[in-house]
């Protein structure tokens, strides 16, 4: 007896099944084994971005001063040392010097003004609380005297309750004053050794960057094929125009900022305008988040130092300028170079931040912008496969 086999021809509609099934399978599956190993994944990555974060400063700086060196290597050093045996490579070299040396004159000016004055600031607040302390009693009553509605939330006997345990809490302080000052001291030199060591990162990256490019084309062109190495080659040069754009416009924007609001809180009598504007133009780093960080040192130094009424009118100005700048300037810098919506960058910031802290916040618009990009493309040209797969039966 011969048995007879006959092929089963499964219908595309039930294969489809079972490929979104074996799918869902391995999402799952991953799932459980991340959730698994989420915490000691954790701790890993945590130690290796501590490890990695002169790095990742040292991109940072690239990518703010990469525009820079080449507006001056083409613009200001045109037409020079053409008789160089590579000329272009000799105005590139000389740019990148010339765009450091600045970088770090402007980065140890910064220091130099605001160190001292940081540590000045938190010996006499110390020092003197008492006196600051009723100076403020004072202000808050008379402020509230004059608005009555404000009696319905807060009232002198809570004014005086939270300023009586603030004079206490900075009482237990005096005592230790050297010891806060050098943790301070040694706080704000860590930082800034941090920072001289990304921007020996970053020079070295910027010397030897067509010496990578070239390395990386050579490797990726001995196992791709000519169409692949044209469109991931594409892909680079685009998210590496994204990351210049993005970097060179918050360096615009800190600049922009820096001066109107220097500007505009030495209008409103406002103590260390110049410093408090250094450190807003710094946290403008971080799209949105940052700039309301900043905000607390302005409300909170004019409180102490000056009055109630300039760090109430300083904090809305600054609030003013920055929504100013954001809204309006910032769009005509970037235009459509870095186009991602508000909620976009926003969610981008929270999962970064989560993830990575202030580095993932810095860094996560630019790379947000590059995954949708990467994702359109990927789109366009599956469209267009299919586009010419269809012309062709």
């Amino acid at each position: 007896m011969i048995r007879k086999y006959t092929k089963v021809i499964e219908s595309p509609k039930k294969s489809k099944i079972k490929k979104y099934i074996l799918w869902i399978s391995i999402i799952a599956l991953s799932l459980l084994i991340a959730g698994l190993l989420l915490k000691p994944l954790s701790t890993i990555l945590t130690k290796l971005m501590i490890g990695l974060l002169p790095f990742f400063i040292a991109l940072i700086i690239v990518y703010i001063l990469k525009q820079p060196r080449k507006l001056i290597a083409n613009k200001l050093l045109k037409n020079t040392f053409s008789h160089a045996k590579n000329p272009q490579k000799v105005r590139m070299n000389i740019a990148l010097f010339v765009v450091f040396i600045l970088f770090i004159a402007l980065l140890i000016g910064i220091f130099w003004l605001i160190v001292p004055k940081i540590i000045n600031i938190i010996e006499d607040v110390i020092t003197n609380s008492d006196n600051y302390i009723n100076k403020l009693k004072d202000q808050l009553i008379s402020l509230l005297d004059k608005m009555p509605y404000l009696q319905n939330f807060i009232n002198e006997n809570t004014i005086d309750t939270q300023l009586d345990k603030l004079i206490d809490t900075l009482g237990e302080y005096k005592d230790n004053l050297p010891q806060i000052i050098s943790n301070v001291g040694s706080s704000l030199l860590n930082i800034f050794n941090l920072l001289l060591i990304g921007i020996i990162f970053a020079f070295l990256i910027l010397l030897n960057i067509d010496k990578y490019k070239s390395a990386f084309n050579k490797l990726y062109s001995a196992y791709k094929t000519p169409t692949q190495v044209y469109r991931t080659t594409n892909f680079i040069h685009k998210a590496d125009k994204i990351f210049v754009d993005y970097g060179f416009c918050k360096l615009i924007e800190g600049i922009i900022i820096l001066l109107t609001v220097t500007i505009g809180l030495i209008i409103c009598g406002s103590k260390m305008p110049f410093e408090l504007a250094i450190f807003m133009a710094l946290l403008n780093v971080i799209p949105y988040i940052g700039p309301i960080i900043a905000l607390v040192p302005i409300l909170l130094v004019n409180l102490v130092l000056s009055s109630v009424n300039t760090a109430l009118i300083s904090t809305l100005v600054a609030v003013l300028i920055v929504i100013f700048v954001t809204s309006f300037i910032t769009p005509l810098i970037v235009g459509k170079k870095i186009k991602i919506d508000i909620f976009t960058v926003l969610l981008s910031l929270t999962i970064g931040g989560a993830l990575f802290g202030a580095i993932g916040m810095i860094l996560a618009p630019p790379i947000t912008a590059v995954i949708i990009y990467s994702i359109k493309n990927a789109v366009n040209n599956k469209l267009l496969n299919q586009y010419y797969t269809n012309r062709k039966t």
